[in-house]
């Protein structure tokens, strides 16, 4: 067979054959190694900023807060002024005695009984002499005041409530002797009273009296003396003036420096009630208050006594009585 083929010798071309089936798929060809990266591009320029978005709708209003702490309460106010002291209620029926003033005084007697003597301010526990007069000042707390333990017929004790016996008792001490007959001390628990112990020779009598004592009865030459006043005066220690407003209204000043236990008496010799007197208080108070006092109640004596710096104020309606009875002082002060 080995001649040659020529074009012309060749046939029409037959139908295509069928494909063969696909053959498997080769193995992968091993990767090849990585180029090197390619340097970073610049970066571009940065946009302008966009239109800022609608404002979202308001949040809901938030829980209240708690209350703040309260504030600190305010000064308390200044309290008031006190009110004016009432008049003292009338002392009950006296026996008469005479109108009209004083007549002269007659010959000093002979062997004159015990004078009259300032008033000595007591504040503690005491022992009295013979003739004294006590301003009892028991403000602080009670305690006892006793009586001489040798005392001679006739001797007197005056003790006087300094405005707080009815909560601060004071005892009245025995001292060895009885009072009223009994072998019992004496305690003193009504406010404004006076008490006189008088020792008779076997006990000490008790008399009583609301307020200061009234006017005093005449007495030796030693004693102390009412004297009339009709205009303006200064009053001194001890001074025991009988005002007389016939003419009309004065003042009597209160002494400027006064100690305590001083004291000063002032009697109606007129009418106070239609024609008084003015009570200067000379800068000091009375009664704790820092205003002048008037004296406009008729047929009444008026008693100053300086204590824990201030001037208190008793006052007797009428002209002194008979001593009451022991009935009487029995209602004012008890045995305990």
């Amino acid at each position: 067979m080995g001649g040659t083929i020529s074009i012309s010798d060749v046939g029409p071309t037959g139908a295509q054959g069928v494909q063969g089936a696909v053959g498997a798929q080769g193995n992968q060809g091993v990767q090849g190694a990585a180029g090197a990266q390619g340097n970073q591009g610049v970066q571009g320029a940065v946009g302008s900023q966009g239109n800022q978005g609608v404002q979202g709708a308001q949040g809901a209003v938030g829980a209240q807060g708690n209350q703040g702490v309260q504030g600190a309460a305010g000064a308390q106010g200044n309290q008031g002024v006190q009110g004016a002291i009432g008049a003292q209620g009338s002392q009950g029926v006296q026996g008469a005695v005479g109108v009209g003033v004083q007549g002269a005084q007659g010959a000093p007697g002979s062997g004159g009984s015990e004078t009259t003597s300032n008033y000595t301010l007591v504040t503690g526990a005491y022992t009295a002499t013979a003739g004294q007069s006590i301003i009892s000042n028991s403000s602080g707390s009670s305690f006892t005041i006793n009586l001489p333990a040798t005392p001679g017929s006739g001797n007197v004790i005056t003790i006087a409530d300094a405005g707080f016996w009815d909560t601060y008792p004071v005892t009245v001490g025995r001292n060895g002797n009885t009072i009223e007959s009994q072998a019992q001390d004496l305690t003193l628990d009504a406010k404004g009273v006076s008490v006189d112990l008088i020792y008779d020779g076997s006990t000490w009598q008790v008399t009583t009296s609301l307020g200061k004592q009234g006017a005093q009865g005449v007495q030796g030459s030693a004693g102390n003396y009412w004297t009339v006043v009709n205009s303006n005066t200064v009053a001194v220690n001890g001074n025991r003036l009988l005002a007389n407003t016939q003419a009309g209204s004065f003042n009597i000043t209160l002494p400027s420096n006064p100690s305590s236990g001083d004291y000063i008496q002032i009697a109606d010799g007129f009418n106070f009630s239609s024609a008084n007197v003015l009570m200067l208080r000379n800068g000091r108070t009375i009664e704790n208050q820092t205003e002048d006092v008037y004296l406009d109640l008729a047929n009444t004596t008026f008693e100053f006594f300086f204590s824990a710096n201030t001037w208190q104020v008793t006052s007797t309606t009428g002209a002194r009585g008979v001593q009451g009875s022991r009935v009487f002082r029995a209602i004012l002060v008890h045995k305990v």
